[in-house]
């Protein structure tokens, strides 16, 4: 009887060196995370919402440029304040698009997180920060031009013809003739002024954006 109790414990444990042990189950591989909703007006990174902007009011669509607004107004008052904000960035913003951020993320050097800027402009006051915002809509977040830049527009539109043009432009261009047009003070006409204070009227004809 000892005997055959051996032999059974000997061919158990022989039995179960045979079979495999099953490892166990993996976790599953995680979800895939979904892309983020593209913009059509290019609103994901600081340089998209201002090349849109200037595209959008460049072509006279007021309606698709205060889109990139963060205001409350709607319709014509929007498309006014648009149409304002263009007008300055246009002829008193120094043209440094390639220096403003591409990235969604913005460039993140600014000193409130979400904000991003764009460039200063001079005022009666003192230069004026343009800056863009990222601001959370339905469709996911977005670059639009930050509120508190948006309060200041109509005061700097109402000031362009009245901040003297040596505030920004060295002294010697204000004696010198482009195509035979002496350059003084306000009375630049808006192609000059281009020409010579950094608007973006001359840029986006050489290099438009793709945005309609």
């Amino acid at each position: 009887m000892r005997r055959v109790c051996l032999l059974g414990t000997l061919l158990c444990a022989s039995l179960g060196a045979q079979i495999p042990v099953s490892a166990p189950p993996s976790a599953p591989a995680p979800a895939p995370q979904p892309e983020a909703p593209k913009d059509a007006l290019g609103r994901t990174s600081p340089r998209g919402t201002v090349l849109g902007l200037l595209a959008a009011a460049g072509k006279g669509n007021m309606e698709a440029a205060a889109q990139y607004l963060n205001t409350p107004l709607r319709g014509k008052n929007a498309e006014h304040l648009a149409q304002e904000l263009y007008t300055v960035l246009d002829r008193r913003l120094p043209a440094r698009l390639l220096k403003v951020s591409d990235s969604p993320e913005g460039s993140l050097a600014t000193l409130k997180p979400g904000q991003d800027l764009v460039g200063t402009v001079p005022a009666a006051d003192g230069d004026v920060d343009i800056l863009v915002e990222l601001v959370p809509l339905k469709q996911g977040p977005r670059w639009l031009f930050a509120r508190e830049t948006l309060d200041q527009i109509p005061t700097l539109f109402e000031e362009l013809d009245e901040i003297p043009i040596n505030t920004f432009v060295p002294e010697f261009l204000l004696t010198t003739r482009f195509a035979g047009a002496l350059l003084e003070g306000h009375k630049l006409n808006q192609n000059v002024d281009i020409a010579v204070g950094g608007g973006y009227g001359s840029f986006l004809s050489v290099c438009p954006p793709s945005i309609s």
